[in-house]
């Protein structure tokens, strides 16, 4: 390429950097719920509710590199939005049959699956959306969208179970 090489700039690349962060958010609220109300849903036991955090980990671990051959083959609209629908469905899973361990086994692998399609992504969003000038923040607003998630499961699950929701109520 050449140093006079020009590039379109869209408007919307706002909103696509916003729509990337709530995924992120989702994502990530996705695995912190049982974070802070382990006692309160352990009735499954302990080990149970810490496995589906390990879950969480393990499939960021051993997916990240397959996500990212993914993205270079499908694109990154392909990819991410392949992590969107999952973690989608795998929330309404985990919402309308959270009282059920098997259930919610099931979604939190869905959702491992996800979230490297998802996690991965905010140097993309940024390499793709925006110019040079704009990438570190823009980079930096995906990449604080994951605490804002993490911050939002912390806080908002035992808020609702101190407000009378049960583990089910609280997951929808």
């Amino acid at each position: 390429m050449s140093e006079n090489t020009t590039y379109r700039v869209y408007g919307y690349r706002w909103l696509v950097l916003a729509l990337y962060g709530l995924a992120t958010v989702v994502i990530q609220l996705m695995w912190t719920t049982f974070f802070s109300i382990t006692t309160e849903a352990w009735q499954t036991g302990e080990n149970a509710i810490s496995m589906l955090s390990v879950i969480f980990m393990v499939g960021m671990i051993v997916l990240s590199v397959p996500a990212m051959a993914i993205f270079e083959k499908a694109g990154f609209k392909k990819s991410v939005g392949f992590g969107v629908v999952l973690t989608g469905v795998c929330a309404m899973v985990r919402g309308v049959w959270g009282t059920s361990f098997t259930a919610v086994l099931i979604a939190t692998a869905g959702f491992a699956v996800a979230q490297p399609f998802i996690l991965n992504a905010p140097g993309l969003v940024a390499g793709k959306w925006f110019p040079e000038n704009e990438r570190a923040t823009a980079n930096s607003v995906g990449m604080l969208c994951n605490y804002v998630g993490m911050c939002v499961g912390l806080l908002l699950t035992p808020i609702l179970l101190q407000a009378g929701c049960d583990v089910r109520a609280a997951l929808l």
